[in-house]
């Protein structure tokens, strides 16, 4: 979605992002998983790939100001100790700390963005807590007519 935005720039007026990983985290999927870990038997997307296309659109398109919350899942690691159901062979800990940071950079792109720690939600965020998704889409689409 992010790629779709800085990239159409007129066609998107508002932006929510719904635990949504971006560039950060696949850099650290890319140092911390093997080969194998991150491209499992009947996954079409390639880490590899999308890592390189979001760095490049941040550097040539970045996003333009606009109304902008980022939703991540809670960080209390007593709730949420595995947020992205990932096998325990996994790395959690760093992973979900590369998951933070990366969060927090994608909170700060675009000037006032709103981030939002959705405290009882894991990844799931509009399972877990579908009225936080419903207000942040309303608040930007109001922020964005006015």
């Amino acid at each position: 979605m992010r790629l779709f935005a800085s990239t159409y720039p007129r066609e998107v007026r508002a932006f929510v992002s719904i635990d949504a990983a971006e560039e950060i985290f696949y850099g650290a999927q890319l140092v911390l998983l093997t080969p194998e870990e991150l491209n499992p038997p009947g996954v079409e997307v390639s880490i590899q790939e999308a890592a390189a296309t979001i760095w490049q659109a941040r550097t040539d398109r970045p996003l333009r100001p606009m109304p902008m919350i980022v939703l991540e899942h809670s960080r209390d690691r007593r709730r949420v100790p595995n947020p992205f159901d990932a096998p325990p062979s996994f790395p959690i800990l760093p992973l979900e700390q590369a998951f933070q940071a990366s969060q927090d950079d994608l909170a700060s792109l675009v000037p006032h963005t709103r981030h939002i720690i959705a405290t009882r939600s894991g990844h799931y965020i509009q399972l877990d807590q579908p009225e936080l998704v419903i207000r942040s889409i309303r608040a930007v689409a109001r922020d964005s007519s006015g």
